[in-house]
């Protein structure tokens, strides 16, 4: 992070501090998106080589960080929203899908680059992320259908319902933003990219699996077919629950 986009942090940072200030858009997703690629887990120097915690020194303290900055932006944004400060589709959609997705890298504790602070941090963003869309929990915000998902306290605020329903479909866009960072060529570099899609598949129903079968099926074979014994288990694990939900 450069010296201009700290500075901007810390502005942004003393400004969600003032419970009556409105925070903009634009303001809100830059940072979003300066604290995200500091938080991700960076990738591995060799794939072919298997990895130890010792490959993530220092990641997890990192992420505590930065996992309560992403919190109290999110924070911010329902408080925001239950004083009337309306927000976009798209830019919630972008929240959700963004933090959703950094928030799954830590929430685990067993994994090699985590600790119990990170997947406690990770689960209050994921907590918080149900709170901006109406949800009870992590599973009905990955499988409500569009029709479940409106918004029901932005109905009077000029935007049509379809659009609305659209745009909070959440798991459509989650998943192609995975598929966007774990392909067949580069997703040994990066662990906590399938660990989370395995985190995100035992959270999905057999309505979701099915209608979102071509983003979801690809990662399983690519972990199954792996020289490396616990990629293969896991390859296994994830056509298992595939094959049991449909």
């Amino acid at each position: 992070m450069t010296r201009i986009q700290s500075d901007t942090l810390l502005n942004l940072l003393e400004k969600l501090n003032i419970s009556e200030s409105q925070v903009s858009e634009d303001e809100l997703s830059s940072t979003i998106t300066y604290i995200i690629k500091a938080c991700r887990v960076p990738p591995l120097q060799n794939k072919d080589v298997p990895y130890t915690a010792s490959d993530f020194e220092g990641v997890a303290n990192n992420a505590e960080i930065q996992l309560n900055v992403i919190l109290k932006i999110i924070e911010k944004i329902c408080f925001a929203k239950r004083h009337e400060q309306h927000f976009t589709p798209l830019f919630i959609r972008n929240v959700v899908v963004n933090c959703l997705l950094v928030a799954c890298e830590f929430i685990d504790e067993n994994w090699e680059w985590c600790n119990k602070i990170t997947a406690a941090a990770s689960a209050n963003v994921i907590t918080k992320l149900c709170d901006v869309c109406n949800c009870k929990s992590a599973q009905q915000l990955l499988n409500c259908s569009p029709t479940e998902t409106v918004d029901k306290s932005s109905h009077n605020n000029g935007t049509p319902v379809a659009e609305k329903e659209n745009a909070l479909y959440y798991i459509k866009f989650i998943l192609q933003k995975f598929s966007e960072l774990f392909n067949k060529n580069n997703w040994k570099l990066y662990p906590s990219l399938k660990m989370s899609y395995w985190w995100i598949l035992q959270h999905l129903n057999q309505r979701t699996l099915g209608e979102h079968l071509s983003y979801l099926l690809p990662p399983a074979l690519f972990i199954l077919d792996d020289w490396e014994q616990q990629n293969k288990i896991l390859g296994i694990r994830c056509l298992f629950y595939i094959l049991k939900t449909m």
